[in-house]
């Protein structure tokens, strides 16, 4: 596939690759991930692109996004027919959502259940007895169970698994919303408590999946279904 002719042209790609809206760290990982490419500016250039921008130096009609709040964004009903004409072509290829069948959610929904099915049927690593060697440095999707609760509290997308995961073992609450939030539950801001609380009562899967677009597909598949208490109370 040939590459967006400018900045504003990939920022649109990847926005409408990412589902119709995105945040620019979102937006800069797709890019990064599908053109190996690392384009400076983008939160300033999408901001100018945004109707609700004071000081764009774009014209109105050349401003395809909508501030969605949360440093998200989303396209204008127009900015799809805004796409350099090999996009469009490719778009093209794919059903409306008028012309969306059983089968296509059917089958969209087999991959994913057929994922989700790959992670819960792993056995779940305590928190207390994981090690580095158990994790990859991959990137990847991973779920948090919490024994006390018995549900998933907790799913998230990462470039690095092992990081991301160890991280939550013995990290800064301020680094990672799951331990924030855990914080926040707990009633305490002691880190000691929250990683005392993680070490005894929870647990974790995880799949590697190299595609930042499917880890973000992926990631909205799994809140969905499996409605993780901490996910959904971030997006309220």
């Amino acid at each position: 596939m040939a590459m967006a002719f400018n900045l504003k042209d990939a920022i649109v790609e990847a926005v409408t690759g990412l589902g119709g809206s995105g945040t620019a760290l979102e937006v800069r990982e797709y890019l990064r991930s599908k053109y190996g490419k690392e384009w400076k500016n983008i939160e300033t250039i999408m901001d100018d692109l945004s109707v609700e921008s004071k000081s764009s130096f774009f014209p109105p009609e050349d401003r395809v996004l909508r501030q969605a709040g949360s440093g998200r964004y989303s396209l204008k009903e127009t900015a799809a027919s805004e796409l350099p004409e090999p996009e469009i072509l490719a778009h093209e290829a794919h059903p409306t959502t008028s012309e969306i069948t059983n089968n296509t959610l059917e089958r969209t929904n087999s991959v994913y259940l057929a994922k989700l099915k790959q992670i819960i049927d792993q056995p779940a690593l305590e928190f207390a007895e994981a090690n580095s060697e158990q994790v990859p440095d991959t990137p990847g999707i991973y779920i948090i169970h919490d024994k006390s609760l018995k549900r998933i509290i907790y799913a998230e997308k990462s470039g690095n698994l092992r990081i991301a995961l160890l991280q939550h073992k013995r990290g800064n609450n301020k680094g990672g919303k799951f331990r924030e939030k855990l914080g926040q539950e707990l009633g305490s801001k002691s880190e000691l408590e929250i990683s005392d609380y993680i070490m005894s009562n929870c647990s974790f899967q995880f799949l590697a999946v190299e595609s930042f677009e499917e880890r973000v597909r992926f990631e909205h598949f799994i809140a969905a279904v499996l409605a993780p208490v901490f996910n959904i109370e971030f997006q309220e």
